[in-house]
């Protein structure tokens, strides 16, 4: 993970504070617009509710997890708004005044690390056993 420009650059998926959403693989690149949209109560800004669109629980459940691990986080829940939308609202509460983006950001973060270390480990293993299948055939 490196940060670049106007966002911050990892391996499987970047999010760029313009909304632009970018997934990487090894082998090609695909980019589309990412839309999301912050709804918050007044000025509070430590309860907010972050409105992500062509996203499903794929997403939703993992980063859901990545934000509650955050003490300073009281409350951490997403909705899909309906099964024909793809559409999540997903809200965060934080304690001591703490900006939800914050903890946004960083279970954003967190969930691109760990998503990282299991491709390392898948790729890791695919290497090892093809090293052994090559081995055991001579």
């Amino acid at each position: 993970m490196e940060w670049k420009d106007d966002g911050w650059i990892v391996y499987l998926f970047i999010l760029f504070p313009s909304g632009t959403y970018v997934a990487l693989h090894r082998l090609y690149i695909t980019s589309w617009v990412f839309s999301l949209k912050i709804q918050a109560n007044g000025m509070d800004e430590s309860c907010v509710t972050f409105v992500l669109h062509e996203e499903d629980h794929t997403l939703g459940n993992g980063l859901r997890y990545m934000v509650m691990k955050n003490p300073e986080v009281e409350f951490c829940g997403y909705s899909i708004t309906h099964p024909s939308e793809s559409k999540i609202n997903f809200r965060i509460q934080t304690r001591n005044e703490i900006p939800a983006v914050e903890p946004f950001r960083k279970g954003l973060t967190e969930l691109m690390e760990v998503c990282q270390h299991v491709l390392d480990t898948f790729e890791t293993s695919m290497k090892n056993y093809n090293d052994q299948k090559e081995t055991t055939m001579e």
